[in-house]
């Protein structure tokens, strides 16, 4: 184990000198062809923030009683947050002229869909599938919860950020709680702490992206799926929450939902232990066909069928799509699933050098930078479950396994944004191996931060050449 438990100041030091080292390299090798310096600056100083603060927070919050821990992450997240969303906020609206991110396609999508919504909502219609008819089923959730909104406050982007603020404070308590119940009070200290701060969680605070809304979905059914099975809580409370959890992350994703689903059976039948094998599997069946009638009479049964119709294309349509567009890079058509799946764990990576209509991607250098140095905890932290703790853990496993396999089939393997649902069980991951594996791992985890330092360098150099 670490010996404070987390990052100490020779892992630190080693981080921020590969930080410097890959820094000075890309400035060297990219000179003329990278994004504006204020973004590479602004990335290694949240980088340098991140690694020191999660240490000092660590040190100063590891003799807090477990109640009082978690009502200092509560506190604290939600102030970050809150503070986050107002500045960037304010950040875009200086850089942009209004108040979205760069290349604010799909959010003033959501803006101009949800205030046709809330008009309908004040006039009490409530028949969302003729006025969202031209909207995938997979979308229509967050467009209701948008219109909602802006039926109580009006078109307020800014009470939108502060409502979203709420839902990611409620992310990190639950990857908090969550790894409390499946593990130890200690990985869950580190995993609340690694939640905390990450820039991943704060960047989307600062859109109008249904990202923060659908990965708090995501952790609160993990979470309550563990009491479901686990803890063989089978009260009206939770059964109704999982079928109306269920049921919303089908209206964010529908890919997503179903992976969850059948994360959802697996979990049932593995973890179940002889004796309550039968009244697991009544429960869960009782639910399912509530859900199954639920999805039959939805949309989300057609979507799934699409989706399942083109898998076998998907990575060759969008690759070839990547390679053939205007501003294409010619070099997409060698990637494939096996590359996609070699890296899926690690990547994304870092985005350095100039490429036009990508500029949100340049305030994400830091947030996958800290991504890529945790990965190698996150494999360690995989390893350690299939050894030591699969039946209590299974529910992760195969969540991120099923959805990353998925992601790695869909040529969005590199996406930054489509990584989301699953960062959080990552982070838990990375934080089982840190606790297990820290000290073992060391000698082995220089000569990681020198291969994501040549992997980043590559990628950058690709990025650019497949350009020219």
């Amino acid at each position: 184990m670490i010996t404070n438990g987390f990052w100490d100041k020779k892992l630190i030091f080693q981080i921020i000198t590969m930080a410097i080292v890959t820094f000075c390299l890309i400035f060297i090798l990219f000179f003329d062809k990278l994004v504006p310096t204020n973004y590479i600056a602004g990335g290694f100083i949240t980088i340098l923030v991140y690694f020191t603060g999660t240490w000092l927070i660590f040190q100063q919050w590891k003799n807090l009683q477990p109640s009082q821990f978690e009502w200092r992450l509560l506190l604290v997240a939600l102030s970050i947050r809150i503070a986050a969303a107002v500045s960037f906020y304010f950040f875009y609206l200086s850089e942009t002229g209004v108040p979205f991110e760069y290349n604010a396609v799909d959010s003033l999508f959501y803006h101009r869909t949800a205030i046709t919504v809330s008009q309908h909502l004040r006039q009490m219609d409530f028949n969302f599938s003729s006025y969202l008819s031209g909207v995938s089923f997979s979308d229509q959730g967050y467009n209701i919860f948008l219109g909602s909104v802006y039926a109580i406050f009006g078109p307020s982007i800014i009470i939108v950020r502060l409502i979203n603020t709420i839902f990611s404070t409620l992310t990190v308590i639950l990857i908090y709680r969550l790894s409390k119940n499946l593990l130890s009070e200690h990985v869950a200290r580190i995993a609340g702490i690694a939640a905390l701060l990450l820039p991943n969680f704060l960047l989307y605070l600062g859109t109008h992206l249904k990202e923060s809304l659908m990965v708090f979905l995501v952790m609160a059914l993990l979470y309550q799926t563990v009491q479901f099975v686990k803890f063989q809580k089978r009260n009206a409370w939770v059964i109704c929450s999982l079928l109306l959890l269920f049921y919303m992350l089908f209206m964010f994703r529908t890919v997503l939902a179903a992976i969850m689903l059948a994360s959802f059976i697996l979990y049932v039948f593995f973890h179940a232990p002889p004796k309550s094998k039968i009244a697991n599997f009544v429960a869960a069946g009782f639910l399912l066909i509530a859900f199954g009638y639920l999805i039959f009479i939805s949309q989300a049964g057609n979507e799934i069928g699409e989706y399942l119709a083109k898998r076998e294309t998907a990575v060759a349509d969008n690759l070839q799509y990547r390679a053939s567009r205007d501003g294409g890079n010619k070099f997409a058509m060698a990637a494939g699933v096996p590359l996609f799946l070699a890296i899926i764990f690690i990547a994304p990576f870092p985005s350095f050098v100039f490429v036009p209509e990508q500029d949100l991607l340049w305030m994400f250098i830091s947030a996958n930078f800290i991504r890529n140095v945790y990965a190698f905890f996150t494999l360690a932290g995989i390893v350690w479950i299939f050894k030591t703790n699969f039946r209590n853990c299974g529910l992760l496993l195969f969540f991120a396994f099923g959805y990353l396999g998925v992601l790695a089939n869909s040529g969005f393997a590199i996406s930054e944004r489509f990584h989301m649902p699953v960062v959080p069980i990552l982070l838990i991951f990375s934080s089982i191996g840190i606790a297990n594996y820290g000290l073992k791992l060391r000698r082995y985890y220089v000569v990681y931060l020198v291969f994501i330092m040549l992997f980043i360098i590559a990628w950058n150099y690709i990025k650019l050449a497949g350009r020219m």
